[in-house]
């Protein structure tokens, strides 16, 4: 991978550090966790990081599936069930006998965790989705991104529960008087149809990536030779030559 492409990723693990520190610490003053509270709480955004739509497969068009990372470190972590092996033994050293375990503890303990995990969920995706754009921008600088017909979509919405995403793919693009895109029709996985700005469509994570190399396979060598190009000759006046000298 050259350098310069590294960048995204680079600003993708700044954007997770810097709101992994401010869901954890809330403030200016850090706040206090138990070990088992921090270990959940990672855990839930891992998963809210590792759920975000990438790219998407398309062998059928009209019904394209979304991929996220997580799909593929774990392809069937939706129907397979967790192993336990016959030898894994029972007894954990770090549990904590004189942790309380009743009714209220563990409502606390559930609502504290996932106040911080939704919490990171909206700084993050604020973030995440501004960068979409800019990374095709500092992929591209010299073109203007467009949504196309048939290209999966990230919906801007501001009121999805936690690791949901708002999916859509682009059926017809409406266009100004000036050949500029305006509204989108678009349709959600679940078969919603609607108009949307195309404001409010933001592109998948590879999707700047695939332009990219599809520009890349188009450009001519410059060792190529020019189409009906003239050899190259001179035109030379005619000389009069004065026979009376």
């Amino acid at each position: 991978m050259a350098a310069w492409k590294s960048g995204h990723y680079e600003r993708s693990m700044a954007l997770i550090k810097y709101h992994l520190k401010r869901t954890l610490s809330g403030g200016a003053i850090p706040r206090s966790y138990l070990f088992h509270e921090v270990l959940t709480i990672l855990l839930e955004i891992e998963n809210i990081i590792n759920s975000r739509p990438i790219t998407f497969e398309s062998a059928n068009p009209l019904e394209p599936r979304a991929l996220s990372p997580a799909d593929i470190i774990k392809p069937y972590r939706n129907n397979s069930p967790i192993e336990i092996t016959p030898s894994e033994k029972m007894d954990d050293p770090d549990y904590n006998q004189n942790i309380q375990s009743n009714s209220q503890s563990l409502i606390t303990t559930w609502e504290k965790i996932t106040s911080r995990a939704k919490n990171f969920w909206i700084r993050w995706k604020a973030d995440y989705i501004l960068s979409l754009r800019e990374r095709y921008k500092k992929l591209q600088p010299s073109a203007q991104r467009w949504p196309t017909i048939n290209e999966l979509v990230i919906v801007h919405s501001d009121t999805l529960p936690r690791s949901n995403w708002s999916l859509a793919i682009i059926l017809e693009i409406n266009y100004t008087e000036n050949h500029f895109p305006n509204t989108a029709k678009i349709k959600f996985l679940s078969g919603n149809i609607t108009l949307r700005s195309v404001h409010h469509l933001y592109p998948l994570e590879t999707t700047g990536e695939l332009n990219v190399d599809k520009n890349q396979t188009k450009k001519v060598p410059l060792t190529s030779p020019r189409p009906n190009s003239s050899p190259n000759t001179l035109n030379l006046r005619k000389r009069i030559v004065n026979k009376n000298c």
